[in-house]
């Protein structure tokens, strides 16, 4: 009987449970990283969810005071969710995982240019005024960090997180070049050794 690797499908449950857990992984990271550039300019600790409270209360609000770290920890976390969700989406095409590595990277600076290339110059103005760069380079790793959360996933199942060493060529791939004995030649024909003649059973 031929033995075949199967590899199950995660559900699209599954997929939306590890896009919320990447996506507050990955935003944890993103705050704590603003939070240390805050401080870092002289910047108070909760100014970075003083301007994303914005979003919903509008740039004016950082002037009259009605900024508010609660709303803007929670717009963050919906945001950062939402997203990883979404990657979570196009995960099942994603044959291996270093191909989701690479695809976490890709979405992160996808994400960046809608949100501060595209969106943010009409409507949110504020988040204009930073550094860009140092923002490109925060959205990446946010979509590495998503990535992540998908590793060994869907198709990827049995994949190790991590590979370092020199992959064995197997018997059949290498009989298929004609360098060595084909699958047929291992499992099929009899064989002499030591203790007699091995035969090998019948399918």
């Amino acid at each position: 009987m031929a033995h075949s690797k199967v590899f199950v499908e995660t559900t699209l449950s599954g997929r939306m449970g590890r896009g919320t857990l990447g996506g507050i992984a990955a935003g944890t990271m993103f705050a704590g990283i603003e939070i240390w550039s805050a401080t870092s300019n002289h910047l108070p600790v909760r100014a970075p969810f003083l301007a994303i409270s914005t979003i919903v209360l509008g740039d004016s609000a950082l002037t009259t005071g009605q900024a508010n770290v609660a709303i803007g920890l929670l717009v963050h976390t919906g945001i950062s969710i939402f997203y990883g969700m979404l990657f979570g989406l196009f995960t099942p095409r994603l044959r291996t995982n270093g191909t989701v590595a690479l695809a976490g990277l890709a979405y992160g600076g996808l994400i960046y240019l809608i949100d501060l290339q595209l969106i943010a110059p009409i409507w949110f103005p504020l988040f204009t005024s930073g550094d860009q760069s140092f923002s490109l380079l925060v959205h990446l790793l946010y979509g590495m960090v998503v990535g992540i959360a998908f590793y060994s996933a869907d198709v990827r199942r049995g994949e190790p997180f991590l590979s370092v060493g020199r992959r064995i060529r197997s018997p059949a791939r290498a009989g298929s070049n004609g360098s060595g004995p084909s699958r047929t030649e291992w499992t099929d024909q009899s064989r002499r050794g030591p203790r007699g003649v091995f035969e090998p059973p019948r399918r």
